[in-house]
């Protein structure tokens, strides 16, 4: 089941489901997310690597990303820039998340978040994968622009304590601070 305004705001106010600083826009059925200030975006190539493989640790090589604390970025078109909510969000383990791109921003053609899903147990701030589609130079800003929405869904069964995100090593998303999922040191 789908959460709707009634049922996000009570669930705030109960502090099972916690989102700071707390979402200025709550819609009928999602919590409006803005963009945090780090954008990262992948180097372009040396010879010395004519090819990537996607693999866990490509996320910590600091040879392949450029990332930088900006008030603004610009994303020309066809690009694409990982970027953070600025909201911490926290899920509960009774239920999850989605990640979607407002409509608003699809009609100029930017595509926001291409892996949604926000598992139960999940506190972090939320990875945006940004592309352009459109024919424009789009100026990202922080703290101001909302570029994503976040929905969530009951679960029908709780994740059982211990096997909520976050429990296994290889959660390597939890706590992240940085776009590829860095912790702070």
């Amino acid at each position: 089941m789908i959460l709707s305004k009634p049922d996000i705001t009570k669930e705030l106010e109960e502090g099972k489901l916690r989102i700071e600083p707390r979402p200025e826009k709550i819609a009928q059925v999602s919590v409006n997310l803005r963009l945090g200030h780090v954008f990262t975006t992948f180097k372009k190539l040396k010879p010395h690597y004519p090819v990537v493989e996607i693999t866990d640790s490509l996320l910590e090589e600091d040879a392949l990303w450029d990332s930088r604390e900006l008030p603004h970025y610009d994303l020309e078109p066809q690009g694409f820039v990982l970027a953070q909510t600025y909201e911490t969000v926290t899920i509960p383990n009774t239920m999850m998340g989605f990640v979607d791109g407002r409509s608003s921003w699809a009609r100029m053609g930017i595509n926001v978040q291409a892996a949604p899903k926000i598992d139960p147990g999940f506190s972090a701030t939320i990875t945006l994968e940004i592309a352009n589609f459109g024919n424009a130079n789009i100026r990202l800003v922080a703290e101001k622009h909302e570029p994503a929405q976040l929905l969530l869904a009951y679960l029908n069964t709780p994740i059982p304590s211990g096997e909520e995100y976050g429990a296994l090593k290889e959660d390597r998303f939890q706590f992240q601070v940085t776009p590829t999922g860095r912790k702070r040191k």
